[in-house]
């Protein structure tokens, strides 16, 4: 096991934090400001690192041992050397906590979620980092399972040709979780940066594989989506953000989509999202909070093999 007392410098640091996935792009200031932040920690064996039912409020970067996560009875994830633990609860705002136990003897580098938060509104660079791993994750989770169908809401303004006016933009917006909290300078920022789209039924929108370089918020109509290489299909809906995880992950589309009905949306770049997200901290927050938040709802539901988020 490494030595204890402060014995890990502010460069191993840094390269330790170079070996975690979701990081491993972030510039060296960033970098910097995070290692900053680290605190060295040891647990023995059998140590309780987190308590299930309290909220997790620190993110334990393995260096030496390994740790085991489980909610309610159901392993949900294990962290060794070169992964960290309890990731997405600190980024979820999850409250129900976990049991995180050592296996073994355990020497860590904790980081605070505080301290966390006042590193990314510095380094939004960090954020949109962390955005776009996540976003890559969730789609690995939706292309084992199905996203469900989308509740079909009613129309957001009662005139079927007319356009939506900034109220009703602002109101539309509220319906899309992520933006359901936001301010209303938030949301009339990123309004202005969205163009109203319509579409006739049995438009082709993009097919697998095609580049994800927008982002589709359908406030009329639905849209049948469906993916030929993971053999499945759904349907999205009011209010529903189509494609946004795959421009943010700056992935190619995984499934094609094509309208089943008349289609009225709101259309916006993935840059225009993230102009909004780094000028308005506590949106982009809501937006991690909601993706980090379904994948921990994912491995506590299915008890998931969580070996494809090893790293979050």
């Amino acid at each position: 096991m490494p030595e204890r007392g402060g014995m890990i410098g502010q460069l191993e640091r840094i390269l330790y934090l170079k070996k975690v996935q979701a990081f491993s792009v972030l510039p060296n200031d960033s970098l910097a400001a995070l290692a900053e932040m680290l605190r060295e920690r040891s647990f023995p064996k059998d140590a309780v690192v987190q308590r299930e039912g309290e909220p997790v409020t620190r993110i334990q970067f393995v260096l030496d041992g390994r740790i085991r996560a489980s909610r309610r009875g159901r392993p949900i994830a294990a962290a060794q050397p070169g992964t960290p633990m309890g990731a997405l609860a600190v980024l979820a705002r999850d409250s129900q906590g976990y049991l995180g136990i050592a296996d073994v003897d355990t020497f860590t580098l904790e980081l605070a979620s505080d301290a966390l938060l006042e590193v990314c509104e510095d380094h939004f660079v960090i954020v949109h980092r962390t955005l776009q791993y996540l976003s890559q994750l969730a789609i690995s989770m939706q292309q084992r399972v199905a996203p469900q169908p989308h509740s079909v809401a009613p129309p957001v303004t009662r005139l079927a040709s007319g356009e939506l006016d900034f109220v009703e933009r602002i109101h539309f917006l509220r319906q899309i979780a992520p933006f359901a909290r936001g301010s209303i300078n938030a949301l009339a920022e990123l309004s202005r940066g969205l163009t109203e789209v319509h579409f006739d039924a049995g438009i082709s929108l993009w097919a697998e594989g095609d580049p994800a370089h927008y982002v589709l918020l359908i406030a009329d109509g639905r849209v049948g989506c469906a993916s030929q290489a993971h053999k499945l299909s759904f349907e999205a809906a009011p209010p529903h953000a189509v494609a946004a995880m795959e421009a943010v992950a700056e992935v190619r589309h995984w499934f094609s989509a094509t309208t089943l009905t008349p289609v009225r949306a709101l259309h916006g770049t993935i840059e225009t999202m993230l102009d909004v997200f780094e000028d308005n901290f506590e949106l982009a927050m809501d937006y991690t909070a909601l993706l980090a938040g379904g994948l921990l709802t994912y491995l506590e539901q299915t008890g998931a093999d969580a070996s494809f988020l090893q790293d979050a």
